[in-house]
């Protein structure tokens, strides 16, 4: 609503500056009216900026830079860090065949990232408890195929208690399900963001082919 309202204001500041052009006699009248139009266009990612906006907008970037320090999370690999620059504000997408381990690759990414940061993992393939399995399994250095089977041995076991104890510490929240859209992970990051006592440093979803917009 208030983006709608300003450009409807930058609409109405266009229309009076035409018709100034229109009664007044500069020579370069409709040039300077298809500029005054052009300048009505909602500014979003795909504006177009001028040398001098580029300018400004990259000094008011270094300048939040500054005062924040470093913006970048690490992934948990020093060599992946040095490749890369660490995690920066974007989208990151891991691709690779099936079944060479995507997703317990973005789990451990996640489980490095919840030492002290919120995170929101979010599963369109599996249900919680498959989730759990994999990532309990990473936790205790277990095959997940000896968490299916049950009757677990004692020194199994004590590991799967010290693996929960430490799941229920890191911040990572999970929200899995068919049928889901980028809206439901929009609303649960907000949730995320609002009830936990870190900030939200990742969102990751597997898999974004699954999610269900149109």
């Amino acid at each position: 609503i208030v983006r709608d309202l300003a450009t409807r204001r930058r609409l109405i500041q266009a229309a009076g500056t035409v018709a100034a052009l229109g009664y007044g006699g500069d020579e370069r009248a409709i040039p300077k009216a298809f500029e005054a139009i052009l300048a009505v266009q909602p500014q979003g990612d795909h504006a177009l900026l001028s040398p001098q906006d580029m300018g400004e907008l990259m000094l008011a970037e270094y300048t939040h830079r500054q005062a924040k320090g470093d913006l970048t999370l690490s992934w948990g690999w020093d060599l992946v860090d040095a490749m890369t620059g660490g995690l920066r504000p974007g989208l990151y997408l891991v691709g690779a065949r099936p079944q060479v381990g995507k997703t317990t690759f973005v789990q451990q990414v996640a489980t490095h990232i919840a030492q002290d940061r919120a995170v929101l993992f979010v599963s369109a393939e599996m249900p919680a408890l498959d989730l759990g399995d994999r990532h309990l399994a990473s936790l205790t250095r277990s095959e997940v195929r000896d968490l299916w089977r049950g009757q677990y041995g004692e020194d199994l076991w004590g590991k799967l208690q010290e693996g929960i104890a430490g799941l229920s510490e890191l911040g990572i929240w999970w929200f899995a399900g068919r049928g889901m859209t980028s809206v439901d992970v929009r609303a649960r990051a907000q949730e995320v963001n609002a009830r936990s006592d870190k900030p939200l440093g990742l969102v990751v979803v597997d898999y974004l082919q699954l999610l269900a917009d149109r």
